[in-house]
């Protein structure tokens, strides 16, 4: 048997693959410090100021509905949810709202201009004086973003402090219509009925009738909190605690 050994010659170019080497060697070096480049051009990014437009949100309500002529309406005007830039005590609050109620002849009442509570809500009361329907209505103009608002500190304070200078948009609720009839409803809420032992509990504002008739002051805590302003303070004397 005759053996045939098969054999291919393979010509080497040296100078191309060095040049083919080179070339990737300088690429990937290219890749490599553009990349601390890129992501030094990105950082900063987050910590620059983002004035934008913020939108909002306004619902109103009337309780109860329907109600009697001449019985108190609780009115009140929220939002959806507190300004972003605001932290509780601190930052901005929702200002300028209005209430606008139109009674049955078309004569229009308008509350405020009024600032909202930390919560991002308004309570007013309303005594309706003729039999029909009313609308209701409430109203915010929009506002820059400062970080404070009117009652509070002149510094700016709150939370997203990067969203300073935005606007806070301007929005309206949908009207509510109120239905006042002849016959009185059921009151939401009875005062309970005054003690008639030794005092032993505090006066709260939601007990009405004893804070007219008695004393409107109770104990408490925080700069608001001491006061409630709705009555003569007690003229007798009497025991903090024991």
């Amino acid at each position: 048997m005759v053996k045939i050994k098969m054999t291919k010659k393979f010509s080497v170019n040296k100078p191309k693959i060095a040049t083919i080497a080179l070339i990737l060697t300088l690429t990937i070096s290219a890749v490599l410090l553009a990349l601390p480049i890129t992501t030094a051009q990105f950082a900063p990014i987050e910590q620059e100021p983002r004035i934008i437009d913020i939108p909002s949100f306004l619902f109103v309500t009337a309780s109860p509905n329907p109600v009697g002529v001449n019985q108190i309406v609780y009115i009140g005007a929220t939002f959806s949810k507190p300004i972003p830039t605001n932290n509780g005590r601190g930052g901005d609050f929702y200002d300028n709202v209005t209430i606008e109620i139109v009674d049955p002849s078309g004569h229009k009442t308008v509350m405020g201009p009024m600032i909202t509570s930390m919560a991002a809500g308004i309570q007013e009361s309303f005594v309706p004086s003729q039999v029909g329907e009313y609308t209701i209505q409430a109203f915010y103009p929009g506002q820059i973003l400062t970080g404070t608002h009117r009652g509070g500190s002149s510094e700016p304070s709150g939370w997203s402090m990067h969203l300073l200078g935005s606007w806070q948009m301007p929005t309206e609720s949908e009207i509510v219509t109120l239905t006042v009839q002849e016959d009185a409803v059921v009151p939401i809420y009875q005062t309970p009925a005054l003690p008639d032992e030794y005092w032993n509990r505090p006066i709260y504002a939601t007990n009405w009738d004893w804070g007219r008739d008695l004393a409107s002051n109770w104990f408490g805590t925080g700069v608001q909190a001491n006061v409630q302003a709705y009555g003569p303070a007690p003229n007798s004397a009497h025991i903090m605690w024991s």
